[in-house]
């Protein structure tokens, strides 16, 4: 149970983080 918890908090992170980067990139867009 333990490691699937894991495994789905990793899955939340990388979605966070692949979010992150679209809204800077698209910050960065704006910037221009």
């Amino acid at each position: 149970v333990r490691t699937h918890a894991i495994r789905r908090a990793h899955e939340n992170i990388d979605k966070t983080l692949k979010a992150a980067e679209v809204i800077l990139a698209q910050f960065d867009l704006c910037r221009q």
